[in-house]
């Protein structure tokens, strides 16, 4: 059974009534990043400058 299903429970519920899920991380180093970094075979340290909102 997929959670697609509508008869898909959550703990013994309607899966409609689950929690709705909040991406903690920001879409730009998600779903939405231009981040690009070639990792070759051996040791790779990749070094990314992450920003914070004020």
């Amino acid at each position: 059974m997929s959670s697609d299903d509508p008869s898909y429970q959550y703990g013994g519920e309607d899966s409609s009534r689950a929690p709705v899920f909040q991406e903690k991380i920001p879409a730009k180093y998600n779903t939405n990043t231009t981040l690009v970094r070639e990792v070759k075979p051996g040791s790779n340290e990749i070094n990314l400058d992450l920003t914070t909102a004020p």
